[in-house]
């Protein structure tokens, strides 16, 4: 088998090419695979929309979102990389015109995908990659068409580290003749797969950008280190704590600046909120919340569930 391709860094220049201007895709396919007892795993997939050529010439992408708990057929679909926005206009700028898009609702529990009882949710990353090859050998054995076309994993986030686990574990499959496919490669966009690595480098950022000054600078490395000492210390829990105090000192020293475009911030009163409320509910809603938005859930619990035809316990949270 040839080595695995990993590239990492900025996604939306790797895929998107000049192809045929945004349109509804010729073709599409959903479903739900049960990928353990009481686990039932959602996929949508959009056939490639190029005028030009034939979907067989062109790859398959699988998007896998972050949060962990962020819809990729909810907010990688509608908010950022599918045919239509979240006003169900055509996106011009969509991948669709260049690849085939896999969209897949994962951990179970996260969008449409959903478990029948709260033991059934996943409780790690193997888990989680575990289930994605179930899912993966029911989609290629029913798509047989795709078995042979270049099969890239794309990622954002905490996307990242679970792209890089089903990545590994695929890669066993094949080889095992578990699962049929042309796996080509794996893309990891601002992956959340070496916490500490990203939290050392907040102050330093914040600071080249003019957005810390030096007083600023020195909190959040501080905050940081302690991170990096209860990470030493096998103490994880507290390090979670920890490092959600850390984005609440980074918060404070940048007029709340937003984590994912700093050229944005949250208003006063969410950064004061967020220092009211337990460590985990900042963590929410910092990295889930945004990608379950109030308008965005009503989109996919309303007409996309409709036209979906979707069981009603399949039920994206609630926008906050």
């Amino acid at each position: 088998m040839e080595p695995l391709n990993i590239v990492t860094g900025l996604l939306l220049f790797i895929v998107i090419a000049p192809g045929s201007p945004g349109t509804v895709p010729a073709a599409e396919s959903w479903g739900y695979v049960d990928v353990r007892e009481g686990a039932h795993m959602f996929w949508w997939l959009y056939q490639a929309n190029d005028a030009t050529r034939s979907y067989k010439e062109l790859p398959l992408v699988m998007w896998l979102q972050g949060g962990p708990g962020g819809s990729s057929c909810g907010f990688g679909n509608f908010e950022e990389i599918g045919p239509l926005d979240r006003d169900l206009a055509p996106r011009k700028t969509s991948w669709v015109n260049a690849a085939s898009v896999l969209f897949v609702d994962n951990p179970v529990g996260t969008g449409f995908s959903y478990t029948d009882t709260a033991d059934a949710l996943t409780k790690d990353v193997a888990m989680i990659a575990a289930d994605m090859m179930v899912l993966l050998k029911s989609f290629f054995a029913e798509k047989a068409e795709f078995q042979s076309i270049p099969f890239y994993i794309f990622s954002e986030s905490y996307g990242g580290k679970m792209a890089a686990a089903i990545g590994l574990e695929l890669t066993k499959a094949i080889e095992q003749r578990a699962v049929k496919c042309n796996f080509a490669g794996v893309a990891l966009g601002d992956s959340w797969i070496s916490p500490m690595d990203s939290v050392l480098t907040w102050g330093p950022y914040l600071y080249s950008t003019s957005l810390l000054d030096d007083l600023g600078l020195l909190e959040v490395s501080k905050a940081a280190k302690a991170v990096q000492d209860a990470v030493d210390q096998g103490q994880f829990q507290k390090a979670t704590e920890l490092w959600s105090m850390t984005e609440t000192v980074v918060e404070q020293n940048t007029n709340g600046v937003n984590f994912y475009n700093i050229l944005t911030s949250d208003p006063d009163e969410r950064v004061k909120q967020t220092a009211a409320s337990g460590y985990l509910d900042a963590l929410k809603r910092r990295h889930v919340q945004p990608l379950h938005r109030r308008s965005l859930s009503q989109l996919m619990n309303g007409p996309i569930r409709k036209k979906l035809a979707l069981p009603p316990h399949s039920t994206l949270p609630p926008g906050r």
